[in-house]
C-alpha cells in the first residue's frame, strides 16, 4: 500500500499543494479529510474509521506527518505532508520508513484479522 500511495501521491486528486495556515505557508501538504477520502477511493477500506486508523499507522511509522509534528491523525482540515516531501529527506530515511512500515503494517493487519475472527 505504501508504494501505491507514494506512486499516486503526485496525482492531483491527492490535493497536495502549498497551503496557508495562520499566516504561514506549508509546502506540499494536504488536509487529513482529503487523505482519508483518497484512501477510501483507492484502497480496500470498508469504513472511514478503518481508513483513519490506517492513516494514523502511516503517521506512526513516519510515512506522513502533521506539519506541526503532532502525534495523532485527525480526519479534518488538519494539514499533513508525506515525509518524502520534507526538505532534506534522504534515501536513508526512506529505507528506515520502509523497514518500519513493513513491521508495523503487518502487525496492524494481523491485529485487524484477529479482531475479525473473534
Amino acid at each position: 500500500m505504501y508504494r501505491q500511495i507514494m506512486k499516486n501521491s503526485t496525482d492531483s486528486r491527492w490535493g497536495i499543494r502549498d497551503r496557508m495556515l495562520m499566516f504561514r505557508t506549508y509546502e506540499s501538504c494536504f488536509p487529513g479529510t482529503e487523505f482519508v477520502d483518497m484512501l477510501l477511493e483507492e484502497g480496500d477500506y470498508k469504513s472511514r474509521a478503518e481508513a483513519v486508523e490506517m492513516s494514523h499507522q502511516l503517521l506512526v511509522v513516519d510515512v506522513l506527518h502533521h506539519v506541526k509534528l503532532e502525534e495523532q491523525f485527525h480526519d479534518d482540515g488538519t494539514l499533513y505532508r508525506f515525509s518524502a516531501d520534507e526538505p532534506g529527506y534522504s534515501a536513508k530515511q526512506e529505507y528506515k520508513i520502509q523497514e518500519n512500515l513493513n513491521k508495523d503494517v503487518l502487525l496492524y493487519q494481523l491485529c485487524y484479522l484477529t479482531e475479525k475472527i473473534k
